[in-house]
């Protein structure tokens, strides 16, 4: 490494002669400092560029000073300071508007002030100065439990009939049991016959080689389905293996499913009695 020695100020700094004349500043060989080297740069630049005379100009209303070049000074229009001069008539581009809704206050033109409500942006949004205002919420009455409750015009007249409408509720309570309209007489609540058994249900499962009935999905535990919907019918060509998304699917469309699926358990029989 070499050891440079600044020419102004004395300091020393080593480096690598690589360095020099890159990341070293050095002028015709000799070397300066970073604080000396801009010390000269901007003491050659004012004496290029000197700098430009200021005028003071002071404002009649607060008597503050202020400094402007001579070009700002020559093309002002006035000497009054930018807070007196918004305070004058001729600088007073805004006016005051109060909020009626949320008493806020903001400054706007004159001629938007003309044509605005005067209400915010936020309440311009609710009550009747929305454009979705629809003359405000009404009430209406559960058919059974006379609940009353609020809602919006357009959702009471989205129902069919009214006087059946029922709250939550009464809605729930009414789809229990045998008010709900697939009740089947408890068919779900009744007892599986003795011979319903994992064993039966394992031998099944690897009939069907662990492959569900209506996807390709496989797995060591797929439910064992009653076809005809009889649990105590437990023969072999009644019981089919299906997956876990599959299985709830056979609720809906019984008959459909009843044909599709008693065809693959006939396939699948007839081909366990060939092998």
């Amino acid at each position: 490494m070499v050891e440079l020695k600044c020419l102004k100020c004395g300091k020393t700094r080593k480096v690598y002669p690589s360095q020099i004349g890159t990341r070293v500043k050095c002028r015709g060989g000799k070397y300066y400092c970073r604080t000396c080297w801009d010390a000269d740069k901007k003491r050659l630049h004012a004496s290029i560029y000197p700098p430009t005379p200021k005028a003071q100009v002071k404002c009649p209303d607060c008597g503050k000073v202020r400094e402007l070049c001579r070009r700002d000074a020559a093309a002002r229009k006035t000497d009054l300071c930018s807070s007196c001069y918004k305070k004058s008539p001729k600088g007073r581009t805004t006016v005051a508007v109060t909020c009626p809704g949320c008493g806020a206050a903001r400054h706007v033109k004159p001629s938007a002030a003309k044509r605005m409500s005067g209400y915010c942006k936020v309440c311009a949004r609710k009550g009747e100065w929305s454009s979705q205002w629809e003359g405000g919420k009404i009430t209406i009455q559960c058919s059974v439990c006379q609940a009353p409750k609020k809602v919006k015009p357009s959702v009471a007249t989205d129902k069919a009939d009214l006087e059946t409408y029922k709250c939550v509720t009464c809605w729930n309570a009414g789809r229990l049991a045998s008010e709900n309209p697939n009740w089947r007489g408890g068919l779900s609540f009744e007892k599986y016959p003795e011979e319903w058994n994992e064993p039966l249900r394992r031998r099944i499962r690897s009939r069907d080689e662990h492959t569900c009935a209506m996807c390709p999905a496989q797995s060591r535990t797929l439910a064992v389905h009653h076809i005809d919907y009889d649990k105590s019918n437990c023969t072999d060509g009644n019981l089919i293996s299906l997956c876990r998304r599959c299985h709830p699917k056979t609720n809906f469309n019984r008959d459909e499913h009843m044909m599709r699926l008693s065809k693959v358990a006939a396939e699948r029989e007839d081909k366990l009695c060939v092998v």
